[in-house]
């Protein structure tokens, strides 16, 4: 038998799957930049304030009020995930879900500092080559700064 601690009243044994990708199956009358039938993903956002400095400046990272795609929810195990128009990345027709889903965590959290704080002239140090290392020199390479 499986017993669970509820310590802190956040968890729950069903969390999981952070990222989320698959296609738009409805839009609200506000949306914009996005269509019925479009492939798309959600990182671990899904939802914000949408009014905050963070939010009006693009640098989504350290979001105050931000809405998990998980906590709370089923994420990427819910047979539909709510959010809001801003928060899905379109994905390229040819690209493989599989593939997708890494790089809307992992990827995103090595490329943002490397697209932010680096030109392609520029030498980067990538310490440790594990989950997020291995992503970032190959984003690093093909970006020019290896």
């Amino acid at each position: 038998m499986f017993r669970f601690e509820h310590e802190w009243g956040i968890s729950r044994p069903r969390d999981a799957g952070p990222r989320v990708v698959g296609r738009i199956i409805a839009l609200g009358p506000n949306t914009k930049g996005l269509a019925v039938g479009q492939r798309v993903g959600v990182g671990w956002f899904s939802g914000s304030d949408m009014h905050c400095h963070q939010c009006l400046s693009g640098n989504h990272h350290p979001l105050p009020q931000g809405q998990a795609t998980i906590i709370g929810h089923r994420g990427g195990f819910a047979s539909r995930v709510r959010t809001h128009w801003a928060w899905p990345s379109p994905l390229p027709e040819k690209l493989n879900f599989a593939e997708a889903g890494p790089l809307l965590c992992g990827g995103i959290t090595v490329f943002n500092p490397l697209a932010m704080h680096a030109k392609p002239t520029d030498r980067v140090g990538i310490i440790g080559i594990g989950g997020l290392g291995h992503m970032a020199v190959k984003f690093a390479a093909a970006y020019g700064s290896m």
